[in-house]
């Protein structure tokens, strides 16, 4: 289990834990949340080095309250866990949800977190959020974890294995920061989470609310809340090889194919692995995998599925064929539905592979600027041309439609 619990496992390599501040300039070019340039910080700290952006989402603190958080840890559906420091049955329990109104009113005043996994799968405002950071690839995108702490509450000293931007929604958290390398060896055994024994810290610094604090992998960091303390923290995937090979031998995708030699000799040794027959075997390992082709369109499938306690979107009441259509040539707009993965690739053909939540969707080679729509922040508007193009187009809004993933806005 994670420290700051996701679905990562492993080690990183650490960053230089030197933390630049922001005072949120504003530019014409795209930007991420406090005015920084998208471009100046791929460019110089995404994945390099920590970077502090004050005021960046100054509204942040309607977004998500005490009650609302509560309220996702009773339900079944959603994934969250309680940190205990001091409370549990041994220092930094972790209890996993869904709790009861009674569990969460008997919680002490300090050393406590909960932790609500995928909000941004449950509450549209949420979802909404992630995207002030399209800047990033969606595919990337892993989720928005919510923590609410009370005073004193935190999930120790740590690093993660992801990027992670932490935005202070209510409330303040203390920081602080290490430029230390550590590694497995530093952890303090026998615990519920991946705690550093040793942290020491470089740098303090106190988020208010709307303040942003941006961490590349492997930084050590800890976070303390200063009294009752929401803390926002959009993690980023950065799929290993043993992961993405595991999905890809557990996707049943595979046509299993053994090894054929009916022109086998005699060795001259029999413990030997001959050199064509490690030729043999590393064809067979590689006849595994697909051809170029075919496993893009599977990772476009496997990056957008939902996590496998997320339900899908709710079949609210759907249009027909003909009635859909007519709306949207009144120039009404569609939204995403929630919960909602969105990707698309363009094919060597030229054609547009559209993903939603793992479905699939092949566009014609003019649809790029309608994946982009789809799969972009803000609102689907589409202008139907009497052409083969546009009724491929339109099919696929429909079936989207259909299937509970778009619907008109209000």
């Amino acid at each position: 289990l994670s420290a700051m619990p996701r679905h990562k496992r492993g080690r990183s390599s650490p960053r230089s834990a030197t933390v630049d501040v922001l005072p949120s300039p504003r530019t014409s070019s795209p930007t991420l949340p406090g005015g920084m340039d998208a471009r100046r910080f791929l460019r110089d700290y995404w994945q390099k080095r920590p970077l502090l952006i004050r005021a960046a989402c100054p509204g942040i603190h309607s977004l998500l309250n005490r009650a609302d958080l509560f309220a996702l840890a009773r339900d079944a559906t959603v994934e969250s866990r309680l940190v205990l420091e001091q409370a549990g049955d041994y220092p930094w329990q972790v209890q996993h949800g869904p709790f009861s109104a009674a569990q969460l009113r008997r919680l002490p005043n300090t050393h406590w977190s909960l932790l609500v996994q995928g909000v941004n799968f449950h509450r549209p405002r949420a979802a909404a959020l992630l995207e002030e950071f399209s800047v990033i690839p969606n595919w990337r995108v892993d989720d928005l974890m919510v923590s609410y702490a009370v005073d004193h509450g935190s999930v120790g000293p740590h690093l993660d294995s992801y990027d992670v931007f932490l935005l202070q929604a209510a409330g303040q958290r203390r920081w602080r920061i290490s430029n230390r390398v550590y590694g497995e060896s530093d952890l303090v055994p026998d615990l519920d989470l991946r705690i550093l024994g040793n942290f020491k810290h470089s740098r303090t610094w106190l988020l208010k609310p709307g303040d942003m604090l941006y961490l590349p992998p492997g930084v050590a960091h800890h976070g303390i809340a200063v009294g009752e303390s929401i803390t926002c923290s959009i993690g980023f995937r950065a799929p290993s090889n043993t992961e993405l090979l595991g999905a890809w031998l557990d996707s049943g995708n595979i046509e299993e194919t053994r090894l054929n030699d009916p022109n086998l000799g005699l060795q001259s040794h029999s413990g030997e692995i001959t050199a064509q027959q490690r030729r043999q075997l590393r064809r067979l390992i590689r006849s595994a995998l697909p051809n170029d082709a075919n496993l893009d369109r599977w990772l476009g499938r496997h990056l957008t599925n939902l996590p496998a306690s997320v339900p899908p979107p709710a079949l609210g009441p759907a249009l027909t064929a003909p009635a859909f259509l007519a709306r949207l040539k009144r120039g009404d707009l569609l939204v995403r539905t929630t919960p909602c993965r969105t990707a698309f690739f363009i094919a060597g053909n030229g054609r547009a592979h559209l993903f939603i939540n793992g479905a699939e969707f092949e566009l014609p080679a003019r649809s790029v600027a309608l994946a982009t729509q789809v799969t972009g922040p803000g609102r689907v508007q589409w202008n139907p041309r009497n052409d083969a193009t546009s009724r491929r187009e339109g099919a696929v809004l429909f079936a989207l439609h259909r299937a509970g993933l778009l619907r008109f806005q209000d």
